[in-house]
């Protein structure tokens, strides 16, 4: 792996491939890294991060509507 630092930019533009899991596992290390040393980019690490989950979590809540579901399989199963 390079020894080099990322620049807080370089983090801010892979913070979400980051969050989603996208980046390799070189790029992964660097932005931990570069997380682990600087507390402004690991506050908004942090802060994309509870959002995301909040969304996730409020996505889950929703329900589709069984007549609605079966559609979409029926569809997906078409296809």
């Amino acid at each position: 792996m390079s020894e080099r630092m990322l620049s807080c930019e370089e983090v801010l533009a892979f913070l979400m491939p980051y969050l989603d899991r996208e980046l390799d596992s070189e790029e992964s290390a660097l932005v931990q890294h570069h997380l682990d040393a600087c507390g402004h980019c690991a506050s908004l690490f942090s802060f994309e991060q509870s959002m995301l989950k909040l969304v996730k979590d409020k996505l889950n809540e929703e329900s589709i509507p069984e007549d609605l579901r079966s559609r979409i399989f029926s569809s997906l199963n078409e296809a």
